[in-house]
């Protein structure tokens, strides 16, 4: 595409690598929490625990595709999906390398959620650079979010 003024490509979901240790104490800590829903006769709750259980476990056989990310003229585009910079509100980088190299674009819409984009060997200052001319930088916002920081905490 002829507008394009940066393109990467990067992981469509971070894979966090689990050790035999993450999984058992995953499941102690299950079996802890079925065997409270069971006393209180909290069952949706098990349930729930069940579902999202099944989830994370499907989800680290899951590979990650390599998805194309762009920084155009008239928006940013993750994969196929295009994002014009009318929709959108802020962006900030997060970069401290290894543990996060990422690009944080907030959408104005409260439906819609905050892209999380990885870097990976991209300058960010050229991102930087380049996005600052279409969108209003967060200097306030110096960390990543607490739900991606747990996330990565706990390898989810």
């Amino acid at each position: 595409m002829a507008n394009e003024l940066l393109t990467w490509k990067t992981p469509e979901f971070e894979k966090h690598k689990k050790s035999t240790g993450w999984y058992v104490w995953a499941a102690i800590f299950l079996f802890i929490l079925l065997i409270y829903c069971i006393k209180t006769s909290n069952f949706l709750f098990a349930v729930i625990l069940l579902m999202v259980s099944v989830i994370v476990v499907l989800f680290d056989f899951r590979e990650a595709n390599e998805v194309e990310f762009s920084i155009t003229k008239t928006g940013v585009k993750f994969g196929e999906k295009i994002y014009p910079y009318e929709e959108l509100g802020r962006f900030w980088i997060v970069y401290e390398p290894p543990e996060v190299k990422k690009l944080y674009v907030e959408s104005k819409s409260v439906i819609q959620p905050r892209l999380a984009i990885p870097l990976d060997d991209i300058d960010p200052n050229k991102v930087r650079g380049i996005l600052s001319e279409y969108l209003a930088e967060d200097l306030e916002e110096k960390d990543e979010p607490f739900a991606d920081y747990l996330g990565r905490a706990l390898k989810l």
